[in-house]
């Protein structure tokens, strides 16, 4: 039977620890991982379950505004026309629906407060101009394009 070493100074000189003591510590020391284990993937899931219960966390909109973009490129699907056939903003005005452009091109599922703030705030000249004069032909997440493109409305997005 191996016995457990017990550091010098935890013992007074002359006593030793009693063998249900050491085998109490040896058996938290073995069980712990189990206990960690048992802890980790059973108990806490059980705890963030009633967490997110009482909150209004949805996961799956968190990566809602997170991938990447090239708007020139949604914006030449979107018209029809690519960026250097285009001479004016009054040529492709007409092509230009804001509503579907973000819905369908941009990919992103409106609430009622977003289809207000669209329909007041989104800034179609600017967009439009930005796309004739080639300023748009950048990588860049959802969420940065749709707060470039607003007027004062910085928060909805």
């Amino acid at each position: 039977m191996m016995r457990a070493h017990i550091p010098h100074h935890y013992l007074k000189r002359g006593e030793k620890m009693k063998t249900k003591t050491r085998e109490a510590i040896f058996g938290y020391i073995f069980a712990s991982p189990v206990i960690i284990i048992v802890l980790l993937f059973t108990i806490y899931p059980i705890i963030m379950v009633f967490y997110y219960s009482f909150t209004n966390y949805n996961p799956l909109e968190t990566q809602k505004f997170k991938y990447p973009i090239n708007p020139q490129e949604l914006l030449e699907f979107h018209v029809g026309m690519f960026q250097d056939e285009v001479e004016s903003v009054d040529k492709i005005i007409d092509y230009f629906d804001p509503f579907s452009f973000i819905q369908y091109d941009v990919g992103l599922n409106l609430n009622e407060e977003q289809k207000k703030a669209v329909a007041e705030y989104f800034e179609v000249d600017k967009l439009l101009e930005d796309f004739v004069e080639g300023k748009l032909n950048e990588t860049m997440t959802t969420s940065e394009f749709m707060t470039n493109i607003w007027l004062n409305k910085k928060n909805t997005f």
